[in-house]
């Protein structure tokens, strides 16, 4: 929907140059509404991006068992071609798309991405009966929050020295969840304080034993560890893109200023971040 709006935003002047009635708009006063449709269009695409992005590589591999040898080697080779073509479609975004709206307009330049997005659409679509669809297991952000409360309601109770004394889910209800075990690692400890059985635990009737908000599994103490490693790598990953998303902006005014001719050839200042993928 985001793509079409910004489409139409670049046909609204065409429409109304060939005699087109929208409601009193003249080529005097459709610049107010040309900017409301683009940007609200370019708000769509941002939020419809913020909810796709940080799924799509993570749904691919959900598509692959982990318990097969063939299919797990198969996972990482999905990594690779998954970047691979998100570079490529980058390089012809910033190469024959960009000439498209450079030679021809943005209605056409608007118009081919919105097709080519809907036919990839219409192919996802298409093969979602051949999909595999891991079980949820609820939202990611309260599991993390179980495991810090019952850290906490425990942080007086000492550790065992033995691991194995920790409260573990049985097979069966991790495969009922569809959850795989996590074995436990000896790093983070205050953490594995969720994980201790104390009296009251004991004591106390089967639903409120089972309470993830006073007694945690190792298996989830360790997916929080794991987030918690992850979490440097997180912070470096933000000043990367400070960096990196400045090809897409400032790379452009840089190339609106300089000589774009290389020998009988116009390069686009839009074209300036094939310069980063390339490389």
């Amino acid at each position: 929907a985001g793509m079409l709006m910004t489409a139409f935003s670049a046909y609204l002047p065409l429409l109304v140059e060939k005699g087109v009635s929208f409601r009193g708009l003249t080529s005097s006063n459709i610049v107010p509404v040309q900017e409301f449709i683009l940007f609200l269009g370019l708000y769509m695409i941002a939020v419809g991006l913020g909810g796709l992005r940080p799924c799509l590589m993570s749904f691919g591999a959900d598509q692959f068992d982990d318990g097969d040898p063939s299919e797990r080697a198969t996972k990482g080779s999905f990594f690779n071609w998954y970047l691979f073509n998100m570079s490529c479609a980058s390089l012809i975004s910033g190469t024959a798309i960009v000439w498209v709206q450079d030679r021809y307009g943005w209605a056409l330049g608007l118009t081919v991405p919105a097709v080519v997005l809907a036919v990839g659409l219409s192919c996802l679509v298409a093969a979602s009966r051949t999909y595999r669809f891991q079980r949820t297991r609820g939202s990611p952000l309260t599991r993390v929050c179980q495991v810090v409360v019952a850290a906490v309601r425990k942080s007086c109770v000492e550790l065992p020295a033995d691991s194995s004394l920790l409260y573990n889910m049985p097979e069966d209800d991790l495969a009922m969840k569809g959850a795989q075990r996590i074995e436990h690692t000896s790093d983070l400890r205050f953490f594995d304080k969720a994980a201790i059985v104390v009296a009251s635990d004991k004591e106390a009737s089967a639903p409120a034993r089972s309470s993830p908000w006073r007694l945690c599994a190792v298996t989830q103490v360790e997916e929080l560890k794991i987030l918690v490693r992850m979490l440097p790598l997180w912070a470096t990953v933000v000043f990367f893109y400070a960096v990196s998303v400045q090809v897409s902006s400032t790379f452009v005014e840089q190339g609106r200023a300089m000589d774009a001719i290389v020998g009988s050839v116009r390069v686009p200042p839009a074209s300036m971040s094939t310069f980063d993928i390339i490389t």
